[in-house]
């Protein structure tokens, strides 16, 4: 009744009242110094009958504990309204309350630990440099609570809250525990999971609110080399807990001033390349290149182009992967070559962070997609029969990445899938990068002469097998969206030219899914090109009359509706030229 009292009259208190709470604290503090005396005494007790079992609380034990807990809650409450203005009176509490953190309490006796952590939050809040003394003794012992006890979820709300006064109030006196708090705040633990289990309320917000903090309030560089070191670690423990470590760096890049991003740009860069090498040897790699893309997409914000060119060039040679150390070392680049596997992951995780790249800077990054435009035209060319994983390939990932029976389900089964994955991040690149370029400069006739086979590749279906409804899936949603965009950047009949024929000559295949495939690339054309393309139509005549008789009824639809369509494009019937 004494603390809701306060609570609700807090701010309607007289200078005679607050002048009785304050000659209060004292008592208070009586109650829990007579708490902490039986705490030593029944530690001593099991320090001699250890091999006795743990009796259960008594019911005068139950009462003493309840008033302890209430009068630390008391404590708490008028440290919140008084601390500030009478510090004084509160400084023997904090001795009081260091006292309870720091004695290892049994379950039951939890909630007035977590009481403890909240009270000492709130005097660090309000006493600030004043509580330094104590920060040896309290930081190690929360942060150990914090990490061994993930499932209780009132002590991680109360260490959080904790961890959060510090951050506000003394951030410039934590370095000695920075590295643990990272430490623990990126255990992989998935709190959400936590919470479920448990039908509680998920601390998750918390959580994250300490993770933003941490980044804010800790010099980068002090911050930084602790967390290259921790992301190795990281990333062997838990999905979460690299992805982790890479959201506390982007919070980071964001805060932290740009003449220090600047001056650290070479180690953020190696960094960055290292992550995406141990990222592409993953088993989460789909998930943690996403996280990678946005880690490049905050840095590359903060420099300039002079600073971001070499950083991008190391990235690109990486991906491409030539980047053997020696050249010399003939047996090494032949070993490094030959891995096809890792080659399509790491090329993987490079059109990843290229493609985040460009719809974060849009136009003004469309120049450097040149440096991955082989990669991508190379990349569209492979087979899939060409990159099926060898059990060597496999012995060797699984070494490498010292898998465990939990660790075996992959993202991808095969090299096969590797190569999907792969194939349609290029398609979608090629797509954004010619809808990004408005000055109509990027696609010209050696990018164009480059690209345009691997492009009109991707319309065979032979290698789909029977499987025809896959085939169309995915060639209505990425490959023919990215043909008819590339003629799009390209502009003229010129380059139309070829193009067109490569496409006329698919319609001449046996597979009569290639053909629909092909007939439905050049429907795309005639839509969004438009009557330009009429200029091609003579071309096309002797194709269209031999698919209006094909054997294949979806062909011939599909014929027939094109056939239609480029007659309202031109005003002009095409049956006598169909004959």
């Amino acid at each position: 009744m004494f603390n809701e009292r306060v609570l609700i009259q807090r701010d309607l208190l007289s200078r005679s009242d607050i002048l009785l709470f304050v000659e209060l604290v004292s008592d208070l503090n009586t109650v829990l110094e007579l708490y902490i005396e039986k705490i030593r005494e029944k530690s001593n007790k099991k320090k001699k009958k250890s091999k006795k079992r743990k009796k259960k609380m008594t019911k005068e034990e139950e009462i003493e504990l309840e008033s302890a807990h209430t009068a630390l809650l008391g404590l708490t409450i008028l440290a919140d309204s008084l601390a500030l203005k009478h510090s004084e009176a509160f400084e023997s509490v904090s001795k009081l309350i260091v006292e309870i953190i720091d004695t290892k309490a049994d379950l039951f006796e939890m909630k007035m630990r977590c009481s403890a952590v909240l009270c000492f939050a709130t005097l660090t809040r309000c006493l600030g440099p004043k509580m330094l003394p104590h920060l040896s003794r309290v930081v190690p012992r929360v942060l150990n609570n914090l990490e061994n006890n993930q499932n209780v979820v009132l002590l991680r709300q109360a260490s959080l809250k904790f961890l959060s006064a510090l951050l506000r109030g003394v951030p410039q006196f934590l370095s000695p525990y920075v590295s643990r708090m990272v430490e623990v705040l990126t255990l992989g633990t998935n709190l959400d999971a936590v919470a479920a289990a448990r039908s509680t309320k998920t601390p998750t917000g918390m959580h994250e609110m300490v993770l933003n903090l941490l980044a804010r309030r800790v010099s980068d560089r002090k911050l930084f080399p602790i967390l290259y070191r921790r992301f190795e670690s990281a990333l062997r423990t838990s999905t979460f807990a690299a992805r982790t470590v890479l959201q506390i760096l982007r919070c980071a890049l964001k805060s932290c001033p740009r003449k220090n991003v600047s001056s650290n740009h070479q180690n953020i860069g190696r960094f960055l390349l290292n992550a995406c090498e141990r990222i592409a040897s993953s088993d989460e790699i789909v998930t943690l290149r996403e996280e990678i893309a946005k880690t490049y997409s905050d840095f590359v914000v903060r420099l300039n182009e002079v600073e971001l060119r070499p950083i991008f060039h190391a990235l690109c040679v990486w991906g491409s992967n030539s980047n053997v150390e020696s050249s010399d070392d003939e047996e090494k680049r032949k070993r490094t070559d030959g891995d096809s596997y890792v080659s399509l992951r790491r090329r993987s995780v490079l059109v990843c962070v290229v493609s985040r790249l460009l719809r974060r800077l849009g136009e003004i990054f469309v120049p450097f997609v040149g440096n991955v435009w082989n990669v991508c035209a190379a990349t569209l060319l492979i087979q899939r029969k060409s990159v099926a994983v060898s059990e060597e390939d496999q012995q060797r990932g699984k070494k490498r990445r010292k898998q465990t029976a939990s660790q075996s389900q992959r993202i991808e089964n095969s090299g096969i899938s590797v190569l999907e994955d792969l194939q349609t991040q290029v398609l979608v690149l090629i797509r954004t990068t010619c809808r990004y370029d408005t000055t109509s400069t990027f696609v010209d006739a050696v990018r164009f002469k480059l690209m345009m086979p691997c492009l009109i590749a991707q319309l065979d279906a032979s290698e789909y097998g029977n499987d025809k409804t896959e085939y169309i899936n995915r060639t209505t949603k990425y490959v023919i969206p990215s043909i008819w965009q590339f003629a799009c950047a390209a502009g003229t009949d010129v380059l139309w030219k070829p193009l067109n024929h490569r496409i006329l000559l698919k319609t001449r295949s046996s597979n009569a899914t290639t053909r629909w495939g092909a007939l439905s690339a050049i429907q795309a054309l005639y839509t969004h090109v438009g009557e330009d393309m009429l200029s091609l139509l003579p071309e096309s005549i002797p194709f269209l009359a031999e698919l209006l008789e094909d054997s294949d009824d979806t062909v011939h639809a599909l014929c027939l509706e094109v056939k239609e369509m480029i007659e309202e494009l031109s005003g002009e019937k095409l049956d006598s030229y169909l004959q």
